[in-house]
């Protein structure tokens, strides 16, 4: 179904139209119609004709600037001109616009059917190729949260090296050479201001997933990575900053962490905390993932925790086994069983000696590692479905 305007102070051009329109193309169309300037441009506010006839000279607002008016507010109507003015200024005029067509009083059914049917043609064209951008849209929509999260653990592993993050960079439109990491933390709010029952939190927020990484979107420009437990990971894209311009980054940031949190804890009813990484290129991020969670590991009543805010004397960000981690992990995805208990148990003999009085910090740590383990098998069943 076509919706047809009709714009011109003659009755009998108005009902002429009608009638050839009617006849030759039956059901096809839906025909209104204004007599002057200000009643076209108010009806196509509401109506949103796919094709118009356009007279020039109405009262009031003439067509030139009716059309003007109206293409600001739909740029997809197609405009035809019928006039009895044949004046070389106004067809210069009507083709800026975008007039398909220019005819001249009196009019000819054959000539009105044949641009008519032009008209129709371009309008189907127009709304196929709506409806594919529609379509790959919402392909996009459902395949990039899985690109997103796969980038990010490309990120933090480089398994395949800089090709692998090359590719997913192509993918998600990222040029900038740096950036950082960061790391939503959930869980209920106990008496002591601690991160308690983080299991039935992350159940209860699982639904609310979409929603959450919506609300971390608006805020950062960002790639977000699945939901690991009661942690989201995130990515920003940025460029290295000169050392004036890292701490006005690094101020802003924490401020819109700030808004980010406050905008999570009232919507969800639930604690959150956000670490927060330096600054590092791209392809030397899991450096700034360890920092992220070093600053969620910070005992702090802060909601936001910067790794460049953290205590330089830190033993956590000075004593924390990187290597040690790095190994786990390579022994985990290669399968051997008897390196990866090794290296666990060397890594968790460093947690309790180091922080043994924080028995949620190890358990935490201990739900985050079995997600990380899991992460790479569930990721590769992601990849093989599509």
């Amino acid at each position: 179904m076509y919706k047809i305007m009709i714009a011109d102070d003659e009755s009998i051009v108005i009902d002429a139209l009608k009638f050839i329109i009617e006849r030759n193309f039956q059901d096809e169309c839906i025909i209104e119609s204004a007599k002057t300037g200000r009643k076209v441009i108010e009806l196509a506010d509401y109506f949103r004709p796919d094709i118009v006839f356009m007279d020039i000279q109405m009262p009031g607002i003439n067509g030139i600037e009716a059309m003007r008016e109206i293409r600001k507010n739909n740029a997809h109507i197609i405009f035809i001109v019928v006039s009895a003015y044949v004046k070389f200024d106004y067809a210069k005029d009507a083709i800026g616009i975008g007039v398909l067509d220019y005819i001249n009083k009196p009019i000819e059914k054959d000539v009105i059917v044949k641009t008519l049917q032009a008209a129709m043609k371009k309008v189907d064209e127009a709304k196929h190729k709506r409806s594919i951008d529609l379509a790959n849209k919402e392909k996009l929509e459902i395949v990039t949260p899985i690109i997103e999260n796969g980038f990010i653990y490309s990120l933090l592993y480089q398994n395949n090296g800089k090709e692998e993050v090359d590719n997913f960079r192509t993918l998600l439109s990222i040029e900038e050479e740096a950036g950082y990491l960061m790391s939503l933390q959930f869980g209920e709010l106990s008496d002591k201001e601690r991160m308690e029952n983080v299991i039935g939190t992350s159940v209860r927020l699982q639904k609310e997933y979409t929603k959450m990484k919506d609300v971390m979107k608006s805020f950062f420009h960002c790639c977000v990575g699945a939901m690991m437990g009661n942690m989201i990971l995130a990515f920003v894209p940025c460029d290295i900053p000169t050392q004036d311009e890292e701490y006005e980054m690094r101020i802003a940031t924490i401020e819109n962490g700030r808004k980010m949190v406050r905008e999570l804890r009232q919507t969800f009813d639930a604690k959150f905390r956000l670490g927060i990484g330096a600054i590092h290129g791209i392809y030397e991020l899991s450096e700034s993932y360890n920092e992220a969670m070093r600053s969620l590991a910070y005992n702090s009543s802060d909601s936001v925790v910067h790794v460049n805010d953290l205590p330089i004397l830190c033993n956590y960000e000075e004593d924390y086994p990187i290597e040690t981690e790095t190994l786990l992990f390579k022994n985990i995805e290669t399968g051997n069983l008897s390196k990866s208990i090794y290296y666990a148990k060397c890594f968790f003999d460093w947690m309790v000696e180091s922080h043994g009085q924080n028995v949620m910090d190890i358990k935490l740590k201990v739900l985050e590692f079995v997600l990380k383990a899991d992460n790479k098998s569930t990721l590769e069943e992601k990849y093989a479905a599509l």
